[in-house]
């Protein structure tokens, strides 16, 4: 019964994702993503995104956050982004981490109680798939790119909400992050452990992709000293081919969450995610140019 009710939850929750698409156009790249309940640009998304994590840092910086300027519309992005790069480069990850405690220990008590409301046996998934046409990128370069320690540096600029990612290898020689970021508000700090090959047996919920070759899950873990996981990320990658606009990779996310995660919750995470793999693209576009190496 188990088996088969987690089995029911994954194909219905994947059937659920909108049929439809968005489409847009960002740095002369073409995107194309799906999932959200709330289509719309990324652009829209990641302005709500600036809203939240502005007023944050305001709030707890007081005085010295008075270079922060909560951002109204999307005109407003750029030199908003760039107040929070300078910002978040200033405090540094220790400034950051100390500023942000509160939200911090306000993050723990919220996924606490999800995990207390929850049936212990179903999981939610926050979906998001984006498709990428940007030629000099396949789904093994990107997907290599996207979670290597490259990344950690430009992070903080992928999406407003993000604060600190510190990629390292865990005592099991596995790859792991140690991450601090929001989404819609709900700051948390926490660590994706033994992030590689989807581990199906000790995740049964998680979906079987075959047609996706570059494939890594791993649970995410708050580090509040409680070793609790509040949720599993399975990122998957595959190269696609349209005859509109040509060669493209297809980023499939979903964040899985204890059934008492709310609605309003996956829906942010899956409009973080297409602001975030947007970002990524275009950065590593960027900087595998510059190095060269496509």
């Amino acid at each position: 019964m188990y088996s088969i009710t987690l089995l029911l939850t994954a194909v219905l929750a994947f059937a659920a994702m909108a049929a439809a698409n968005y489409t847009e156009y960002v740095d002369a790249y073409t995107f194309t993503h799906w999932g959200q309940t709330h289509e719309a640009s990324k652009f829209d998304y990641e302005l709500a995104m600036a809203k939240s994590a502005v007023t944050l840092l305001k709030s707890r910086l007081g005085a010295a956050g008075d270079n922060l300027t909560v951002p109204q519309t999307k005109a407003d992005l750029p030199a908003t982004e760039s107040a929070l790069h300078t910002t978040k480069a200033n405090l540094g990850p220790d400034g950051l981490l100390k500023l942000l405690q509160p939200d911090i220990a306000d993050g723990n008590k919220y996924w606490h109680d999800v995990i207390a409301k929850s049936d212990g046996v179903n999981w939610k998934p926050s979906n998001s798939q984006t498709v990428c046409f940007i030629p000099s990128l396949s789904a093994v370069t990107f997907g290599l790119w996207a979670t290597s320690a490259a990344v950690d540096s430009v992070n903080d600029d992928v999406n407003p909400e993000h604060y600190i990612k510190q990629t390292s290898t865990g005592s099991n020689g596995l790859p792991q992050s140690t991450v601090l970021e929001g989404w819609g508000g709900v700051v948390t700090y926490f660590d994706i452990q033994n992030f590689t090959a989807p581990d199906h047996k000790k995740y049964p919920f998680l979906r079987q992709l075959p047609d996706y070759p570059v494939q890594a899950a791993g649970p995410k873990v708050l580090k509040d000293g409680t070793d609790t996981a509040f949720g599993v990320l399975h990122i998957a990658v595959k190269d696609v081919q349209d005859a509109e606009y040509g060669e493209g990779f297809e980023a499939h996310s979903t964040i899985w969450y204890p059934s008492g995660a709310t609605a309003d919750h996956l829906e942010a995470e899956s409009e973080h995610m297409v602001n975030e793999v947007i970002n990524l693209a275009i950065d590593a576009s960027k900087t595998l140019k510059s190095l060269k190496l496509v």
